[in-house]
């Protein structure tokens, strides 16, 4: 294990940016950072990794095949409510993507984690007619019922390492909501979870929030990501140790980012749905803080065995075009944010 983890921090160099990374791609970096600790036997803990942007020329068999020598157990598939059922009561797998990763999965002997978003970061992505409902209505859960019971039909729900309803919740703007919302989307989440518990058994939900989004600020004490947490299995948590303007916090953050995670949902179990940490020197980075912050993680997870599961966010860099398609939700424009 010790072996794996090392050939994986070293190689997540190679998705470096542009503006950091090495100049010949041949030549290892000559200043890169070595994980010299000790590391404790893996255990129940799954790792896994974001494999579905192969770089320019590449192909998405080679990020597989890269990953699994670094030990990849399981990847992550986020599709939109509204993408599934794009008009009211008509559904279908968009590009295949289920069905793809379900084939893909089995073959492969790797586990799958599936994101569906009624909500997310940037808005809410539930059918058409269903906008202006709340969470709480008949009609909400008995339509996501049905998508479930749909979404099974293409993928074996055996192959989950759990299904997360909702990304990044916690900065989901609520101003056009009903003061309720959170009460609304706890019982939501509760009904779907006894839902699954009868029909899929052993199959884990949760939702998904920013470790940085609920322990600081008006989230640290609201106490609402805590309740939630009682509707459903598993919390997942998104990792990027940023400021607000995309610059990027040390390496030695890790330890205590961890240490507050796990305090806040004591007892539960922590899914690091995505960690991530760019390398662009727009953000104040470079590929050996990447490689440092990465030592730390696994160090950290060591410490921390209410964490149960990891997926880096990504093995490649996009491109260019991608990142400004990615960046336009969050309000991300400049051109150098095409390195963040």
């Amino acid at each position: 294990m010790k072996k794996t983890f090392l050939i994986f921090a070293l190689m997540l160099l190679i998705g470096c940016s542009e503006d950091d990374a090495n100049p010949n791609p041949a030549t290892p970096p000559t200043n890169e950072v070595k994980c010299t600790k000790d590391h404790q036997p893996k255990g129940d803990r799954l790792l896994g990794m974001d494999i579905l942007d192969p770089p320019t020329g590449g192909t998405f068999d080679e990020n597989y095949s890269k990953s699994k020598e670094f030990g990849l157990q399981f990847t992550g598939l986020h599709i939109p409510w509204d993408k599934i059922e794009q008009t009211p009561g008509n559904l279908k797998d968009p590009d295949d993507s289920l069905s793809s990763m379900n084939s893909f999965c089995s073959d492969k002997n790797i586990k799958l984690s599936l994101t569906i978003r009624p909500i997310d970061l940037t808005g809410k992505t539930v059918p058409t007619d269903l906008i202006n409902s709340r969470f709480n209505a008949v009609i909400m859960k008995n339509r996501f019922k049905n998508l479930i019971d749909f979404i099974f039909t293409k993928i074996d729900y055996t192959l989950l390492t759990s299904l997360q309803i909702g990304n990044e919740i916690d900065h989901y703007d609520t101003t056009s909501e009903h003061p309720d919302f959170w009460s609304d989307y706890g019982e939501f989440l509760y009904e779907i979870r006894s839902y699954i518990d009868v029909k899929y058994p052993e199959l884990k939900t949760g939702f998904t929030v920013t470790l940085l989004g609920v322990t600081t600020g008006n989230h640290k004490t609201s106490g609402i990501f805590e309740a939630l947490s009682n509707a459903v299995h598993v919390v997942g948590v998104t990792y990027y140790p940023q400021n607000e303007d995309y610059t990027i916090m040390e390496p030695d953050v890790v330890n205590s980012h961890f240490d507050e995670i796990t305090t806040k949902f004591m007892g539960k179990t922590i899914y690091m749905q995505e960690i991530g940490y760019q390398t662009s020197s727009d953000c104040n980075s470079s590929v050996q803080k990447q490689s440092r912050f990465i030592c730390n993680v696994f160090h950290a997870w060591d410490q921390h065995k209410d964490i149960k599961l990891m997926m880096f966010a990504r093995l490649n860099d996009v491109t260019h075009d991608k990142a400004e398609e990615l960046g336009g939700p969050y309000n991300v424009t400049n051109d150098s944010s095409s390195n963040i």
